[in-house]
């Protein structure tokens, strides 16, 4: 058999200084490693801190730490060596196969690779056959397996091994075949796609290392251990090979979070050929690849200007050059011929690329011609062992193929497809084939959606394949592509980079953003078109792309996929209509007395009490009738408002309750707030037939059927995308009443736009359809109420982070809580931490004191920790002697009493590392169990203990008893999904993303053939637990769940907890204005913020320069109105920004800062200003004048018919005359004067009179 050369990709860890052989020089605080399953179960912290630095050669062999098991040390310049036995030896239930194997000694040598390629080792588990044995036909045989007491998908015997891993390196080629480094994660990148970390040579192909035998006992059975050393060429010197500098990246992105770091990320290719630890790279890959990193070397000369990377720049380019000539003209003709029917069509076109190749290795032949002759009866250019079967009916086929539909195989040939692609288009009809003909970048233009897709990549390599191949083997004349700025080549790279931008939550691109973007595509020849060519094939852009004049003063357009503008037609057109006209006859109800009605006053409660307690009534009562009244509302509020109550209130009204209604969630957990009628959004739109799971792609579709509902009530609304929001109208009809509720500060969705941004920003412009809660009052909650309000410091503060502009007047909240003033309260608590080893402390510490205080209201505390941290997840027993609980499907009710929030999920701050900590600290007698059930001698025999739970799955290792989160849409409607339901209550069969349960068994003794289930209870579907198979959490399955004492700031969205711990790193690029706010509104009680460093150096982040709502570009209603500060465009329709590029909080401050500009008068915007108590205030403006000496303080009110704007103003006030700084009015020779200015009754400025009084002080 003749594989073709390959390349290799090898998936390694992180580490902090460059793989070197030595311990990380900070491993507590290497959070992506432990994405890696080996890792993330034995990694011990503290061992490594007291090694860290040192050369792991020289660690006692119990010091190795785990990652040498995953290639840590690959640019080790010294051997290392680790002791290993095979996992199934010391148990004496495997004796007839294991027990005469012992420790072995492997050794990792220097600067290489011991790879394992997973994907291929595995076998089916009732059947023992291996898949790639068949489709490869190797010497394999099932018979030889050893036949164990329990099933196992990993080949085990000496030869079936070593048939597998011999010929997975058979095609890698020393000094020929490259490696590929690629790691799972990285510090501050959180996504699933590869990352590349370098490329080289292989140099050498080792040899494997079979397991040491006892020589006293009888050898029954053989096994080698999988590690094969691969060598590599990879230097510091760079000549043979480089490493892109990710640790100086990472250095410098923690002293600047203005760098963009996911632009200077590599991402690989492919996900198949770049996952499982090791596999093959085909040379498209193994190009793109080359590509992709010569690219990211470009942009880090930028960043890093005393680099110089020519060495590593030439060397990719000889590279390049070689491996266009390996690759050949036709790379996808063995998928092709598969997809013709043509049996073992892969290894046939292996045969026929040695064929067609001379002695310098070069394609001289054409296949195909060859491929005619095998159609028409003739093999006699195959080698005996490659002798297909061509049957008749295949031959007869053959000769009803048109020329043209001959040159489509032959073009579909030239893409390095696999067999699943040329499947979902070979069949297609001829009058298509000829269209891809015509333009082969249909190909990506048409499947650039669906769940198989053709990458642009790939279409693109076959066009422009190299002069010399072209010149051999030309594309079809209908292909008449031959320049690298083609129409058809720009439209597809400006749809695939729309596409991108879309899926990062923009809807459009500027021209400028267009072509830079094009300029900088990995992709050769360059795709580099200027604005003026875009201009002229607008017509041929227009079938994907709609171009919009942006500014036509500066001649500046934007272009957006045609897609998005059908969106924003559907939206727009949507909210414009329903606010035309209120809904008659006009509902006057006694909207308050109905309020009252629900919430009676009591007698003798304090005064501030019934004064807020009227207020909050009001509102709701205002609410009411705004949502009764109007054909589209919006109901907005921050957690804890009373946004559930009132709509419970509104679906109870008469004239709704008679009507149909829709209510709907884009959580789980939201979705249960609403009640039990309530379905999630891909719930129905599921059965709308507008959402793919499978992709999990949001779609109108003008075909399927509408549903009619008098109301609609969405909830969380913040999170919808535009795909998501105009899917869901487009399966409506008949609507009187839609209702969006949610609170536009938070985080914009994940995807694109911010459609509830949008439509609530309008609907506020026309003063139609806003009702807004702000009150933060729980009705009637306590029993015994102060006699004087609590300052609830958690709300003011999560007020900085938004667009209130209560800030403004306010005394600095930032120095407040440095002077320790009412910040440790019931509600809101503070506490520093210094460096990741101080976090894990304090987390352990503070999260003992936090569950037991939450456990004493209910006495439910226990006598240890351990005890009170199962209780705290609802555990339904404890056995004290043993110290260990039960769980059952009651504890889901429990599992949100209390939470753990963080940025990201890597580095030492992250979910993965705190996950870990907690879990090892109070889960570690359960782990224990699971992994290893223990045993008992008896009569001088080992006996080993029945196993009661299931072992540890995914890459995390859940045990019975964790906490877990959903991170992917489930359906589990299937006849075969089987859930634990004793009181037969209705199921959901569906789990949302970001749905939070708890893993409860199945617990006891197994007794059945079939797997032991893996149940796990939900918190949002109470009653049930469903039931998984272990094999259903592989690393691409369809399930996907991670532990959940932790979990990101964006999962936790739509969710509220009892107690919430807020970790704050510094620095940390992915803060923002609204992640705070997101953050500091998600307990119902109690929030704990553990800040890194100083609290007040987070004051920046309330600034609207940290906004991500006012970065998202979008025209849902308007054309964006861009401003570019510090490379970042904005969205000034959303963030105030003066002329000077200054982030302001109102409009009416940008038109005075503007007019203080334009006269050419300095000023500094909120500048502190601290008196001799230490109380720091932020004056709107400091002007000093020199030629006076006097110095004035503007403040601009806008807001005072509110109470609380106007009693934070009489505060700010205070200090003032406290401090000695007078009205200008009162005293215009003091050294220090007060200016204030005032909103207009409609909350506008009077431009004349600020001009005036410029004039009048300062002209």
């Amino acid at each position: 058999m003749n594989i073709p050369k390959k390349h290799l990709s090898v998936r390694v860890p992180w580490h902090d200084s460059n793989w070197n052989g030595k311990i990380c020089s900070n491993p507590r605080d290497n959070g992506s490693c432990m994405f890696l399953q080996r890792i993330n179960e034995t990694k011990n912290p503290d061992i490594e801190e007291q090694n860290a630095e040192k050369w792991i050669h020289e660690l006692p062999l119990n010091e190795l730490p785990p990652c040498i098991s995953e290639k840590v040390s690959f640019m080790s310049p010294n051997d290392i060596d680790k002791k290993v036995s095979h996992p199934y030896s010391g148990n004496s239930n495997n004796d007839k196969y294991y027990k005469h194997y012992k420790e072995t000694i492997l050794t990792y040598p220097a600067f290489s690779f011991s790879i394992i390629p997973y994907n291929w080792m595995l076998k089916d588990k009732k059947t023992n056959q291996s898949q790639k044995a068949i489709d490869l036909d190797l010497d394999y045989d099932s018979n030889r397996e050893p036949k164990l007491g329990f099933k196992n998908t990993w080949i085990q015997q000496i030869d079936n091994q070593k048939a597998i891993l011999d010929t997975f390196v058979k095609p890698i080629i020393a000094g020929s075949s490259l490696v590929f480094i690629y790691a799972k994660n990285i510090p501050f990148i959180d996504t699933s796609e590869r990352i590349l970390i370098g490329v080289g040579h292989i140099s050498k192909v080792g040899n494997l290392t079979e397991y040491d035998y006892d020589d006293s006992l009888p050898i029954t059975f053989r096994s080698t251990l999988w590690e094969r050393p691969i060598f590599h060429t990879i230097r510091e010197n760079n000549k043979n090979g480089f490493l892109l500098p990710y640790q100086e990246l990472v250095s410098l992105v923690e002293k600047d979070d203005s760098i963009a770091i996911e632009d200077y990320i590599a991402f690989a290719p492919s996900f198949e050929e770049f996952s499982y630890g090791s596999e093959w790279v085909s040379n498209d890959n193994a190009i793109e690849s080359l590509l992709i990193l010569q690219g990211k070397l470009k942009k880090f000369e930028e960043l890093l200007p005393n680099k110089n990377y020519e060495q590593q720049l030439k060397w990719i380019d000889n590279e390049l050059s070689r491996l266009w000539k390996m690759r050949g003209p036709f790379p996808g003709l063995g998928a092709v011929l598969s997809g013709m029917k043509v049996e073992q069509g892969n290894l046939l076109a292996w045969e026929l690329d040695v064929i067609i190749r001379n002695k310098e290795n070069e394609v001289e032949r054409n296949p195909w011609d060859y491929i005619d002759l095998l159609f028409n009866g003739d093999n006699s250019f195959l080698p005996n062992h490659v002798k297909p079967n061509i049957s008749k009916t295949l031959k007869d086929t053959w000769k009803t193929y048109s020329n043209e539909e001959k040159e489509f195989l032959q073009l579909l040939s030239r893409m390095n497809l696999d067999n699943e692609q040329v499947k979902t288009i070979i069949d297609t009809k001829e009058n298509q084939q000829i269209a891809y003909l015509k333009n082969p970048y249909l190909l990506y233009e048409k499947s650039r959606l669906n769940l198989i897709q053709i990458p642009i990549s790939t279409i693109d390599k076959a066009i422009f394949s190299g002069k010399n191949i072209l010149d051999k083997f030309p594309l079809s004349k209908l292909t008449n592509i031959n320049e690298p700025i083609n129409e058809k080549r720009i439209r597809a790279f400006s749809v695939n980079i729309l596409e991108y931008t879309a899926s990062n939550g923009n809807t459009l691109c500027t021209d400028s953003q267009l072509v830079t973007r094009l300029n900088d595509l990995p992709y050769e020849p360059l795709c580099n078109p200027s604005i003026r060519n875009l201009k002229a094939i607008k017509d041929f852009l227009s079938a994907e792309i709609t171009i919009h004049v942006l500014d036509e003063k500066e001649d500046i357009l934007y272009f957006k996929l045609s897609r998005f503008d059908e969106i924003r037609n559907k939206i727009k057109n949507f909210v414009q209509k329903r606010i035309k006209r209120e809904l008659t006859p006009k509902l006057e109800e006694d909207w308050l007395g109905i309020i009252e009605n629900e919430f009676k006053s009591s007698d003798s409660k304090p005064k501030w009490f019934e004064e807020k307690d009227k207020k909050a009534k009001q509102e709701k009562a205002n609410a009411l009738q705004i949502l009764s009244n109007n054909r589209i509302s919006v109901l907005i509020g921050p957690a804890g408002t009373g946004k559930t109550t009132l709509l419970q209130i509104f679906r109870e009204l008469p004239f709704i309750k008679n009507g149909t209604i829709l209510q709907l969630a884009p959580t789980g957990k939201a979705r249960v707030n609403m009640g039990k009628d309530a379905m999630t959004l891909a719930q129905f739109l599921i059965q709308a037939k507008r959402y793919n799971p499978e992709t999990g792609r949001y779609f109108m579709n003008p075909n399927a059927e509408q549903s009619k509902f008098d109301t609609v009530i969405l909830d969380e609304a913040s999170m919808l995308t535009e795909e998501q929001l105009s899917a869901l109208l487009d399966s409506l009809s008949g609507v009187k009443r839609f209702i969006l509720v949610g609170d536009y500060r938070q985080l914009p969705p994940i995807g694109s736009g911010r459609p509830f941004v949008d439509i609530h920003n309008y609907l506020s412009k026309e003063q139609k359809g806003v009702s807004e809660l702000t009150i933060l009052f729980r009705q009637g909650g306590e029993d015994i109420i102060a006699e004087t309000e609590k300052d609830r410091v958690d709300v003011r503060l999560a007020k900085w982070f938004s667009d209130s502009q209560i800030k403004k007047q306010e005394i600095d909240i930032f120095d407040e809580i440095a002077n320790n003033k009412n910040t440790n309260s019931d509600n809101i608590k503070f506490i520093e931490w210094h460096n990741v080893k101080h976090l894990e402390e304090i987390i352990i510490d503070v999260t003992n004191q936090e569950i037991e205080k939450l456990l004493s209201k209910t006495g439910k505390q226990k006598g240890n920790s351990i005890a009170n941290f199962d209780a705290s997840l609802g555990s339904t027993l404890h056995y004290e002697k043993s110290n260990w609980s039960g769980f059952g499907i009651e504890s889901a009710n429990d599992i949100e009493n209390w939470q753990i929030l963080s940025p990201l999920r890597n580095l030492g701050y992250g979910t993965k590392v705190i996950n870990h900590k907690i879990q090892k600290t109070f889960r570690s007698k359960t782990i224990e169990k699971a992994k290893f059930p223990g045993s008992f001698e008896s009569k001088g025999k080992t006996f080993y203990n029945k196993r009661k739970m299931p072992k540890p799955i995914t890459e995390d290792g859940i045990v019975y008893g964790d906490k877990v989160i959903n991170v992917k849409n489930i359906r589990r409607n299937q006849p075969w999904h089987k859930t634990y339901n004793p009181k037969k209550i209705e199921e959901f069969k569906y789990i949302a993303n970001g749905e939070i349960g708890i893993m409860i068994g199945k617990y006891g003794d197994w007794k059945y053939d079939s797997p032991r289930p893996i149940n796990i209870a939900f918190s949002s579907q109470k009653g049930y637990a469903y039931n998984f198979n272990s094999s259903e959490f592989k690393e691409d399955g369809d399930v996907q769940m991670e532990l959940a004492y932790s979990i990101t700031i964006h999962k936790s969205q739509g969710s509220g907890f009892n107690v919430v711990f807020f970790i704050l790193p510094n620095p940390c690029p992915i803060l923002s204005r609204e992640l705070f706010y997101t953050a500091l509104t998600r307990q119902k009680d109690r929030i704990i913020i553990l800040h890194q460093g100083d609290f007040k150096d987070f004051r920046k982040f309330t600034k609207g320069e940290y906004s991500e709502t006012g970065r998202r570009l979008t025209d849902l209603f308007i054309e964006p109105t861009l401003k570019l500060i510090n490379k970042k465009y904005y969205d000034t329709k959303y963030i105030q920004v003066s002329e000077k590029g200054e982030f302001m909080i109102s409009k009416s401050e940008v038109i005075i800062a503007d007019k203080l500009h334009n006269n050419k008068i300095p000023y500094a915007y909120e500048a502190s200003l601290t008196d001799d108590r230490k109380i720091t205030i932020h004056p709107d403006f400091t002007i000093e004048d020199d030629e006076t000496g006097i110095t004035y303080y503007w403040e601009h009110l806008g807001l005072l018919v509110k109470d609380d704007y106007r009693s934070s103003w009489k505060r700010k006030q205070e200090w003032y005359k406290r401090n000695g700084i007078v009205d200008y009015k009162e005293n215009s020779d003091a050294d220090k004067q007060l200016i204030t200015t005032r909103d207009k009754p409609d909350g506008g400025i009077d431009s004349l009179e600020i001009k005036k009084l410029i004039d009048e002080l300062f002209g």
